[in-house]
């Protein structure tokens, strides 16, 4: 054998470049909110209404929204007295008023500090959107004001109105009608727990008023989850 064919025999292959797959932020692929058919809202809600009562406690307590609520700020919720010894007009004895003195410091301090964790709140949210969400918000008529006041309860709105339906258009009469489609579609999955169908449920409804369709009748509303339960179940 000469020396040509040996070199030939024993040279090692050309250095092939392997390709790694691009590495996806784990945070971003799971907890960011997405717009559009590929809403990922309901899942969205769920984790982050967790997250924020955990790291703010009652400062959070807003993501339940309240149909019956006027006024973004009306969805907060508000410590309250708690009930002490004798009442208002008791003046008997000292010790009571001393007692009801220190409820209401507590009480007006509690609500103090869920006013200041507020903003923390609004950011908190802000950043676990994605860039085409932030972009939806940002043209919602309400926008302005809910930036300006710093927010969260009405930021929570702003995102129930414009993700929580899967449609790309946010046109008024669109997001009505979907809202109207989706709610009434509601179905109980089949192995689906109840728990998690009255979330479901609920989360639709908050979309179908959300999107400025009228209040439904409490009845109409029970008979409606009542009659999207699953027969086998």
């Amino acid at each position: 054998m000469d020396r040509g064919h040996r070199q030939a025999t024993t040279q090692k292959p050309p250095f092939k470049k392997v390709v790694r797959p691009e590495k996806i932020d784990p945070v971003s692929r799971t907890s960011k909110l997405f717009h559009g058919k590929g809403s990922n809202w309901f899942d969205f809600k769920k984790r982050t209404k967790d997250d924020l009562e955990a790291i703010y406690g009652n400062a959070a307590r807003f993501t339940e929204q309240d149909p019956d609520a006027d006024h973004p700020t009306h969805h907060y919720w508000q410590p309250f007295l708690p009930n002490v010894v004798g009442s208002e007009d008791d003046d008997g004895l000292g010790y009571e008023d001393d007692e009801r003195m220190a409820a209401r410091k507590s009480v007006f301090r509690e609500k103090a500090h869920m006013v200041e964790q507020r903003p923390k709140i609004f950011a908190d949210i802000w950043k676990r959107l994605s860039d085409i969400s932030k972009d939806v918000v940002e043209r919602h008529e309400e926008w302005t004001a809910c930036n300006e006041e710093r927010c969260p309860a009405h930021l929570w709105q702003i995102l129930i109105a414009t993700h929580s339906i899967r449609a790309d258009n946010n046109a008024p009469v669109v997001r009505k009608f979907h809202a109207r489609s989706s709610y009434n579609s509601v179905k109980q999955f089949g192995g689906e727990g109840l728990v998690s169908y009255r979330q479901r449920f609920e989360s639709a409804y908050d979309s179908y008023l959300a999107a400025g369709n009228e209040k439904l009748e409490d009845e109409t509303t029970a008979m409606d989850f009542f009659s999207g339960l699953d027969d086998i179940r």
